[in-house]
């Protein structure tokens, strides 16, 4: 089977599901999502595709890309989502993100690994217990991707937030008002990390455009803790996965 491989990921969770994947699957095609035209995958027989949740579904970056999907066929889709909490309403969204390409979502897998979402919450020993018991989820999620397991869906009972979703979503763009920069030691890491390019250094500092999707990659990639999301995040520890670089998310091909 033709198989793609598609992720995306703000502090390297999904990155490294998506490493385990291509690990046990060699012949796969890997591709980080941000730097994929959606018709790049109109070959393959079957798409993986890997993201977090943001607030409590799809990132909008995500949900566009699956728009993309403009070429004929039906390939085999399958989804893999990872939080410190629940899945949301991924299902319902990706859903209907699909129907308007006509294709069909076949399996689906929630993966629970630490929570990076440092804007609400904090990093505990349930999060880093959290990582350790992934590689069992991991482990099912490889059977089952070997398998060609599929599955039937049935309405969400929260599916009618999906409006509100999209909108909470796309606000995360307007940084702005929320993101304060003090102490930048001018690694530049979190330019490097950003998956749309919104942020450039200049002036000895760095700065956010408008398109910013949420990912909170640029706080927890800093190693100085220079920026914040306001007052909210101030003295929270910061969360990376220990396996991943998030400067370097290119795929080797």
């Amino acid at each position: 089977m033709k198989r793609a491989i598609c992720f995306f990921t703000g502090t390297g969770n999904t990155a490294f599901v998506a490493r385990k994947i291509m690990e046990r699957f060699p012949d796969s095609s890997l591709f980080y999502l941000p730097e994929t035209e959606p018709m790049a995958l109109a070959e393959f027989e079957e798409i993986i595709l890997l993201t977090p949740v943001h607030i409590f579904g799809l990132p909008e970056i995500v949900r566009r890309f699956v728009r993309g999907w403009k070429f004929p066929g039906e390939p085999r889709i399958v989804l893999v989502v990872t939080a410190g909490g629940d899945p949301g309403i991924t299902v319902p969204l990706m859903r209907q993100a699909l129907r308007r390409t006509k294709k069909t979502l076949a399996y689906f897998r929630f993966l629970k690994m630490p929570n990076n979402y440092i804007i609400a919450y904090r990093v505990t020993e349930e999060d880093r217990l959290a990582l350790k018991e992934s590689a069992l989820a991991i482990e099912r999620l490889l059977a089952d991707l070997a398998d060609s397991k599929t599955m039937s869906f049935h309405p969400h009972p929260f599916g009618w937030l999906k409006g509100m979703q999209k909108v909470a979503s796309r606000s995360a763009r307007w940084t702005s008002r929320f993101y304060r920069v003090q102490g930048c030691v001018g690694c530049q890491k979190c330019v490097k990390a950003c998956p749309t390019a919104n942020i450039v250094y200049e002036g000895k500092t760095v700065h956010f455009g408008k398109q910013c999707t949420g990912c909170l990659g640029c706080l927890n990639v800093c190693p100085v803790q220079a920026i914040e999301f306001g007052r909210t995040t101030v003295g929270k520890e910061r969360y990376v996965h220990p396996e991943i670089d998030l400067t370097n998310l290119r795929p080797r091909r």
